[in-house]
């Protein structure tokens, strides 16, 4: 998605999880960091100074982690609608926040991915799961790019077709059963 050396960049607001900037460094990709503001919310006025047309990748944590405050998804919704790159939602704490989930984007965003984990409010640290909710398109690129290791599918939903959370087991099974074959 991004091109090195200066061309492509990606934004990230601060302080946040710091894994996204330094994937951004190995792979030599600028990186604009946007410092959150004194009500611990992301900095929209200047993320518009900030975002231009190489502007590849934004991040958004919501609830951000350290923090804990969830961005609205209405403010979430409003950059999938103007940015042209893509906007990345990491959800990993969506199970503490009153604040509805971003997955609700997906049928009206396709630039839109929204990442989540059963490490936090599920408890599963050790067993690395995690999902990623987004178009047909994303969703084909990241399984060409995946690692061979992984023998399970990357799955994609639509609004209508969303896993309840109690299917969320009923699928660590089946992927479970897949991983040790």
């Amino acid at each position: 998605v991004c091109r090195p050396s200066g061309i492509d960049n990606i934004v990230t607001f601060i302080p946040g999880y710091s894994m996204y900037d330094v994937s951004a460094h190995i792979n030599d990709v600028e990186l604009r960091s946007i410092s959150l503001t004194t009500s611990f919310m992301p900095d929209w006025e200047e993320y518009e100074r900030v975002v231009d047309e190489n502007t590849k990748i934004t991040f958004i944590c919501t609830p951000h982690n350290p923090i804990g405050v969830a961005v609205p998804l209405k403010d979430i919704e409003e950059r999938c609608g103007k940015t042209r790159g893509i906007v990345v939602v990491d959800e990993a704490y969506i199970d503490f926040s009153s604040e509805g989930t971003a997955v609700s984007l997906l049928d009206k965003y396709p630039n839109v991915i929204v990442l989540q984990t059963l490490s936090k409010a599920w408890g599963m640290a050790g067993l690395r799961l995690g999902m990623c909710f987004a178009s047909r398109e994303i969703i084909s690129v990241l399984n060409k790019v995946k690692p061979l290791e992984i023998r399970f599918s990357i799955f994609s939903t639509t609004n209508d077709s969303l896993f309840p959370k109690q299917a969320i087991f009923e699928i660590i099974i089946v992927l479970s059963l897949e991983f040790t074959q």
